[in-house]
């Protein structure tokens, strides 16, 4: 099934749902101080971030998406490292949703900040990057997640 058979619509829903329920059930990982006023009163972004990966793994599996991997820190272009213009040492999306093996199926690049490092200007630079539609990967949907104490912000590329 080609990506434009789905809906953008969905995969902003999906996402959204998935970040819902993060907070809903383990705002622990995001803020574990009693005031929440220690800078060091969090679990890593990885960790946050596998987390999430979890939940939208768990909706997208009754949905056509299912068909597609859903990877965290994945830093591979086939047999070669990911590689972009600006990150000429390779990088390593935080979530991605495609198929493995190939850039013909690239649906969503998603990168994360949190609340004790919220600057995502490289983050918003390696997605672009990542979905330029004459670049290697051209993913189709794209967004930069800041994770606050109590909620999140979303800025999404499409």
């Amino acid at each position: 099934m080609a990506f434009e058979d789905y809906s953008v619509v969905s995969i902003k829903a999906l996402v959204e749902q998935a970040l819902q329920k993060l907070y809903e059930q383990d705002l622990y990982l995001i803020v574990n101080h009693p005031r929440g006023n220690s800078q060091d009163c969090h679990v890593s972004e990885r960790g946050i971030v596998f987390r999430f990966g979890i939940y939208l793994q768990e909706l997208i599996a009754t949905t056509p998406f299912s068909e597609f991997n859903l990877d965290v820190e994945y830093n591979r272009n086939m047999y070669e490292k990911k590689m972009l213009p600006s990150f000429a040492n390779g990088t390593f999306p935080d979530l991605i949703l495609h198929k493995r093996g190939s850039n013909d199926h690239n649906v969503l690049i998603l990168e994360f900040k949190t609340w004790w490092n919220s600057n995502a200007t490289d983050d918003k630079k390696k997605i672009t990057q990542f979905m330029d539609i004459d670049g290697i990967y051209r993913y189709k949907l794209g967004a930069s997640i800041v994770l606050n104490q109590k909620d999140y912000v979303i800025a999404w590329f499409d």
